[in-house]
C-alpha cells in the first residue's frame, strides 16, 4: 500500500445523513469573542439529569416548544458547561436563525470526521470513466431514453459484474481527520434567473465542513499483480489505470477540463445585470485552476479531485453524457423533473457555494514516498 496525503483545498462536506434542528439538536453560543455551534448529546444530558422526572419533562417541553437547551441546562444542571452536554463544538462565522437546520459531517466510532475511501474512490471512478468514454463512440446507444442508465455504461466499460470490474484492483482507505477540524458554514446558490439576482439566498443551508489547509493521510493500492493473475477473466485495464502516476494525471486532466468549462460558461454571463457575485465565483474557480497547475511539479505526484456535497451534477457524473445527441432530449428531462419550466436555461442552472462564493469539495492528493 502507498500512502497519500489529503489536503483540503476548498471546504468539504461528506454528509452523515443526519439533519439537525436548531435549538433541540444544536445550540449557538459565544465565548471569548468567538462564535460556536454545539452538537447536543442526549446521552450526556441524561447522565446529568439522571432519573429526575421533572427535569425529563422539562427537557421534552423545551424541545417541543423550541426553547433554549442552554436555559434548560442552567436550571437543571447549573454546574454543567457546554462540553458536558455536547458531542462536539464547532467554530462558525455564521449568524444562526431560529428555523435553521444543520447537515452534519460523517464521523467514525471515535467521533473523528473522515472522508471515506469509498467517496474518494467514487470520484476517481468518475474521472476514469470520463477518460474512457471520451475515447469511445459506441456507448451512447446504452442510454435508456426514459432514465439515465449510467450503470449499463459502467458495466460495459469497466466490467459487467463486481467480479469482472477492473475497479476492484484499486483499494483506498479512509482519510481520518482530528478533533476540532470542523467549521459550520452556510451554503447559498448561484442560480441563473431572468428577473432576479443570480445570488440566491432563498434556500440557504448550514453544513459541517472540513476547512482548507486541514490534512490527513490515507492508503492507496493499485494491485497490478492481482490484475495480472485475473486479466483473462476481467475487463481490460485502461491505460489511464496502468499506474498511480497515470491515474493522478488523468484526474488532473478531468478536473481541469470541467473547471475550464465552468469558468468559460460563467464568463459568458458576467455582464448580465443579474449576475451578482458571479465575478467572485469565477475568481475562486481560477484559484482552484492554479492549484492544478502546481500539480505539474515533477518532484511529486499530485492531483486535484472534487468530491462530496456541492460538487454539482457535472462533477458527479463527469459530464460525459453532455456529448450525446440525446442529452437535451432524453437525459435533461429526467435529471431536471420540472424541465419544461426551465427549458430556456442550460442544465444545470445553479451552483452551491459558501458566503464568499467559494466552491466546495476540492482536495489535493499527493503520493508520498514509500
Amino acid at each position: 500500500m502507498s500512502k497519500v496525503k489529503i489536503d483540503i483545498v476548498s471546504r468539504v462536506h461528506i454528509g452523515s445523513g443526519e439533519i439537525l434542528q436548531y435549538g433541540s439538536d444544536f445550540i449557538n453560543f459565544q465565548e471569548g469573542g468567538d462564535n460556536y455551534v454545539g452538537i447536543i448529546s442526549p446521552r450526556k444530558i441524561m447522565s446529568l439529569i439522571k432519573n429526575d422526572t421533572k427535569a425529563l419533562d422539562a427537557w421534552i417541553a423545551t424541545i417541543e416548544r423550541k426553547k433554549s437547551i442552554i436555559d434548560f441546562m442552567k436550571t437543571y444542571a447549573p454546574k454543567a458547561i457546554t462540553d458536558d452536554y455536547c458531542f462536539r463544538i464547532d467554530h462558525t462565522y455564521e449568524t444562526l436563525k431560529e428555523n435553521d437546520t444543520l447537515q452534519t459531517f460523517i464521523h467514525n466510532g471515535l467521533g473523528d470526521p473522515y472522508i471515506p475511501g469509498s467517496s474518494i474512490k467514487g470520484a476517481i471512478r468518475t474521472a476514469i470513466l470520463s477518460n474512457i468514454i471520451n475515447k469511445k463512440n459506441e456507448v451512447e446507444n446504452l442510454v435508456n431514453p426514459t432514465r439515465i442508465n449510467a450503470k449499463a455504461i459502467e458495466q460495459h466499460l469497466l466490467g459487467e459484474n463486481p467480479n469482472k470490474d477492473i475497479y476492484r484492483f484499486l483499494k483506498i482507505g479512509d482519510a481520518v481527520f482530528g478533533n476540532n477540524y470542523e467549521n459550520i458554514v452556510r451554503l447559498f446558490s448561484i442560480n441563473e434567473r431572468e428577473t432576479n439576482s443570480y445570488w440566491d439566498t432563498s434556500k440557504s443551508q448550514l453544513v459541517e465542513t472540513l476547512m482548507p489547509k486541514d490534512s490527513s493521510v490515507c492508503e492507496i493500492k493499485l494491485d497490478l499483480k492481482a490484475y495480472g493473475y485475473a486479466k483473462k477473466y476481467v475487463q481490460e485495464l485502461p491505460e489511464c489505470m496502468s499506474s498511480l502516476n497515470k491515474m493522478f494525471s488523468t484526474i488532473n486532466q478531468h478536473t481541469k477540463s470541467l473547471l475550464a468549462h465552468e469558468i468559460k460558461y460563467w464568463q459568458n454571463h458576467i455582464n448580465n445585470p443579474n449576475a451578482e457575485n458571479v465575478d467572485k465565483y469565477i475568481k475562486n474557480l481560477e484559484i482552484i485552476m492554479e492549484q492544478i497547475q502546481k500539480c505539474k511539479d515533477p518532484s511529486k505526484t499530485s492531483c486535484i479531485l472534487r468530491l462530496g456535497a456541492g460538487s454539482g451534477w457535472r462533477f458527479i457524473t463527469g459530464a460525459w453524457a453532455e456529448t450525446f445527441e440525446k442529452f437535451n432530449e432524453s437525459i435533461v428531462p429526467v435529471a431536471r423533473p420540472q424541465n419544461q419550466r426551465y427549458s430556456n436555461y442550460s442544465f444545470p442552472k445553479s451552483r452551491r457555494v459558501d458566503s464568499s462564493c467559494k466552491p466546495l469539495g476540492f482536495i489535493r492528493m499527493t503520493l508520498l514516498e514509500d
